[in-house]
């Protein structure tokens, strides 16, 4: 017990200490991924020290009988005053006063709950749930109607975010009469990574919004979840001497706010990275590939059949642009679309549309062309996955078995401290399949290396073990993996694994001719070996560049 205790204290100093340590450092050497968080140099020092500077001192808030309540300035104040900052910052003043409106009647919906549903009748919080369902829709469609769909969307999410980290705090902290709200380790990460991790998912293109969004989520989700809700329980032990966000460094509110601010930051600074990136030839023709094929479709359903026409016939030799590109060769994009295995009737169409129906068409001819060009451009994908040494069987095994490996290394402590606290071995899992321990640490290991792959994927296109065996993950056009295509391959890891041992994953994989397992299939990637494309191809009226 003391054990875990001591790890728990070092662990959260660990975390203060390191995101207080970062965004000093970023305000001072990189202002520039501040700048793409919609921060100055000195909002961020405040941002860090604003809070800490406040932690000693403690503002009277409710006397009742012999108990006080106090509101510390740096664990309570601060956050909420940065968050309503951050806020107004990004939406608008009715959006935000709207915003601050709804999550006061939750967290006295979420209070009523705890104090009456929870703690005398054991049922769950309904109210505060009945209350959730019905605010977060309805605010979406205020904000909408007076400013539009983009801040009734993030509005609303942002209501969301706030929710879900409530009932997380609400879940992994309880009421100790003799300590206050305590946390146990290691489910008090919970609430200090999932604000990040929602911010970031929604709004992985807007950083300025996810900045404000995790760091209002946390400190407020984690004030009222943990802390407002359980006010009637802290003032009926009586002779209670409190602050609500004053624990000091270790307290959660104020790692709730400081940490996913700091990760929303450190992301701002990875995504800039990756947008330094040129621009290729090959992601150029590409880009304007897909660029021409959605004003295609949109000429079409304006009546403009010859601009659709243009556009989808257009769309056909950018696509064959970038194959080229991509395999070092140039020539005619008719001849090359004549030299692959795609279907003589789809030639022949591309021959019209470039030789005969170009500038002249009608409705019927323009939906032609668009369904051409979106058959052959397939083709052409397919045609270039072919060409990319997909990795094997073998390789992708070895790189899941090191990734699990590194897994191991850092759950198995985690278990070894919840051994001794709580006394569980493998038999209870295998015996107790009720259990709420062991259920609850293989959930978080499960969780664990999702998120694991999910992160390195999405940011380096290959986890270590993949790094290691020298393979890396691709979406089917070649383009690198999206955040989004990272996390359908990695939460469909789940299926892949049933019935167990990744059975159906193994199975995809053996039928498939590029290796997808079910979650590269929904997610159309594709795992490669590192390095360049492999041999070249010799394509009828292509010629090889003087560049290859």
């Amino acid at each position: 017990m003391l054990l875990l205790d001591v790890a728990a204290q070092v662990v959260s100093l660990l975390f203060m200490s390191g995101a207080f340590i970062l965004l000093l450092s970023l305000a001072r050497e990189a202002p520039s991924s501040l700048k793409d968080a919609g921060l100055t140099q000195h909002e961020a020092a405040f941002l860090a020290a604003g809070g800490f500077a406040g932690l000693l001192f403690n503002v009277p808030v409710i006397l009742v009988g012999t108990s006080l309540l106090a509101l510390n300035v740096g664990g309570a104040m601060v956050p909420i005053f940065i968050s309503i900052y951050l806020l107004s910052n990004r939406f608008s003043r009715p959006s935000v006063a709207l915003y601050v409106c709804v999550i006061c009647g939750f967290a006295l919906a979420l209070t009523y709950d705890v104090t009456y549903a929870v703690a005398l009748t054991g049922s769950f919080p309904t109210l505060s749930i009945l209350y959730a369902l019905v605010a977060i829709p309805l605010t979406a469609v205020v904000v909408s109607s007076r400013f539009g769909r983009a801040e009734g969307y993030r509005v609303s999410f942002s209501i969301l975010a706030f929710v879900l980290v409530a009932y997380a705090s609400l879940v992994f902290t309880r009421f100790e009469p003799t300590l206050g709200i305590v946390s146990e380790f290691p489910v008090f990460f919970i609430p200090l990574l999932l604000p990040a991790l929602l911010a970031i998912l929604a709004f992985w293109d807007d950083v300025r919004c996810a900045l404000a969004v995790a760091y209002s989520s946390g400190a407020l989700g984690v004030m009222v979840g943990a802390d407002i809700s359980r006010v009637p329980q802290l003032l009926s032990i009586g002779n209670l001497v409190g602050a609500i966000g004053g624990a000091g460094a270790t307290d959660l509110i104020y790692l709730a706010s400081l940490v996913p601010a700091a990760l929303v930051i450190c992301y701002a600074r990875l995504a800039m990275a990756r947008r330094a990136v040129p621009l290729t030839p090959y992601r150029y023709h590409l880009l304007a590939s897909k660029d021409k094929m959605k004003r295609s479709i949109l000429a079409a359903r304006a009546q403009k059949y010859n601009d659709a026409i243009s556009l989808a016939t257009g769309s056909i030799d950018e696509r064959v642009c970038a194959f080229q590109s991509r395999i070092g060769a140039q020539g005619d994009t008719l001849a090359c679309v004549y030299g692959m295995g795609i279907p003589d009737q789809k030639k022949y169409d591309y021959w019209l549309l470039k030789k005969e129906f170009a500038g002249k068409g009608d409705r019927e001819v323009a939906i032609r062309a668009i369904v051409t060009a979106t058959f052959i451009n397939r083709h052409v994908t397919a045609e270039e996955c072919r060409m990319q040494r997909v990795a094997s069987i073998y390789d992708r095994t070895t790189a899941l078995a090191i990734d699990l490996a590194i897994s191991l290394a850092i759950f198995v402590p985690i278990g070894v401290l919840l051994l001794s606290k709580y006394r569980f071995s493998l038999l209870d899992v295998l015996l107790d399949a009720q259990s709420p321990v062991p259920m609850a640490y293989i959930l978080l290991a499960t969780s664990f290396f999702i998120v694991y792959g999910f992160v390195f994927e999405a940011l380096w296109g290959q986890t270590p073990g993949k790094r290691i065996v020298r393979i890396r993950v691709l979406r089917d056009d070649g383009a690198p993996i999206s955040m989004m295509d990272s996390l359908v391959r990695n939460v469909l890891r789940a299926i892949d694994f049933l019935p167990f041992a990744y059975v159906v994953g193994g199975v995809s994989m053996i039928y498939s001719p590029y290796r997808q397992r079910m979650g590269d299939r929904f997610g159309r990637t594709v795992v490669v070996k590192d390095g360049p494309v492999g041999q070249k191809i010799n394509i009828p009226g292509a010629n090889p560049s003087p560049d290859a």
